[in-house]
């Protein structure tokens, strides 16, 4: 009934569950067709973003309530992302790269300004290898901002990934392009299957 009568709810719940991140957040940021696919690539279910998006315009409550139960019964990832990843720090950190650590790397800002939309494909497909045109079509910028947040657990707010991304979006963009390149990728092509408690499987998904 969740899904039904409230499918962006049900959606933020889901991806919520799946990563820790802030569920106003997700309610207002991450399209159900991006949280379909965050959570299938992150568990390492096999599928294809086309599939992502038929499902999402085809059956919306369905595929809704799928990632509400495929997330209670999975869990979340945040435990695999610290054993994977050396860069994610067990706790709070801040920004590595500041607004302006474009300077670090002129070139990335300037694809931020000139293809902003590609730039932030660039910055979720390095981030965890998921599709770069998918990335493009359905990735904004919040929700990118607090994917890398989460990621590597960097100190924020969803009022502040909505603010740097409204008044310095090429600058945000480069932010986490250049901190991406040097923390290094969340999960490897040899992605967690996570399950109920004690139960882990290694799937190869890539």
């Amino acid at each position: 009934m969740y899904s039904l009568f409230c499918p962006p709810c049900a959606v933020a719940t889901a991806v919520t569950r799946f990563d820790g991140s802030s569920w106003a957040n997700n309610c207002c940021f991450v399209n159900p067709c991006m949280a379909r696919n965050v959570v299938r690539e992150g568990y390492g279910i096999e599928g294809h973003c086309c599939s992502d998006l038929l499902c999402t315009c085809l059956f919306l409550p369905c595929m809704t309530g799928q990632l509400l139960a495929e997330t209670a019964e999975r869990g979340s990832v945040i435990d695999h992302w610290a054993r994977s990843n050396r860069y994610r720090s067990p706790t709070l950190t801040q920004w590595k790269f500041g607004l302006c650590g474009f300077t670090e790397d002129p070139g990335k800002l300037f694809y931020a300004l000139c293809m902003p939309w590609c730039a932030l494909g660039s910055v979720r497909t390095d981030l965890d290898g998921s599709d770069w045109i998918f990335n493009c079509c359905f990735l904004n910028s919040c929700a990118a901002r607090a994917m890398v947040r989460h990621a590597y657990n960097i100190e924020g707010t969803t009022a502040n990934d909505v603010a740097t991304s409204c008044f310095c979006l090429p600058c945000a963009i480069s932010q986490m392009m250049i901190e991406v390149q040097h923390r290094g990728r969340v999960n490897g092509p040899e992605r967690l299957v996570v399950g109920p408690p004690g139960v882990q499987l290694q799937s190869m998904v890539r």
